[in-house]
């Protein structure tokens, strides 16, 4: 039965509780945060007694909380899961390890070791075949990024700050691009165009 889960590590997300949302494997949840403190569980464990009432003991699992079992390939799945959403964030060599720690009896803990390495940065933006279109919409497309970048001599190249790769920052200049496109008389422009 799984009481704790925990990621460890490196993290360049605000707080464990963003990155435990991706987290699919189940808790027994503490009271107050007390590890082991799990009386939703026990709750459950009395409705579970035959010496109790049909109804009574129903109603009690159903408002308890069904014990947490571990599955080791849901563990697995939620470390590559967390490692993709490094690489989406711009961390390509992000490595996480699982752990699950026996606690005694038949709970455990299971710990992410986040380990991201260094980002990878976005140096150039090159907005190539646009050469055909009006100067104005080149303009356009160039200098309303919503990328942390300038622009430089050549009219379709953005030189980047060292911001850090964010494939949803990439994802929203995308969009942008598709709707100024629309906006300026391209209706058919779609995602796949890009």
């Amino acid at each position: 039965r799984v009481i704790d889960r925990r990621i460890v590590g490196e993290r360049h997300r605000s707080t464990t509780d963003d990155l435990l949302a991706f987290v699919r494997t189940r808790e027994n949840h503490g009271l107050f945060d007390i590890t082991g403190l799990t009386p939703g569980y026990w709750v459950y464990r009395l409705g579970t007694r035959a010496s109790l009432p049909g109804w009574l003991g129903a109603g009690l699992r159903r408002i308890g909380d069904e014990p947490a079992i571990l599955d080791t390939a849901v563990v697995a799945t939620d470390a590559l899961r967390l490692a993709a959403l490094y690489r989406q964030d711009g961390y390509r060599q992000a490595q996480v390890l699982a752990a699950v720690d026996s606690l005694g009896g038949n709970r455990v803990r299971v710990t992410f070791d986040i380990q991201p390495g260094q980002p990878s940065l976005i140096d150039t933006v090159r907005y190539a075949g646009i050469e055909a279109l009006p100067a104005e919409t080149q303009q356009a497309l160039v200098e309303e990024t919503l990328l942390d970048a300038r622009v430089v001599e050549e009219p379709r190249t953005l030189v980047g700050t060292g911001q850090r790769f964010a494939e949803a920052a990439l994802l929203a200049e995308r969009g942008r691009l598709i709707e100024v496109l629309q906006r300026r008389g391209h209706p058919l422009v779609t995602r796949d165009s890009l």
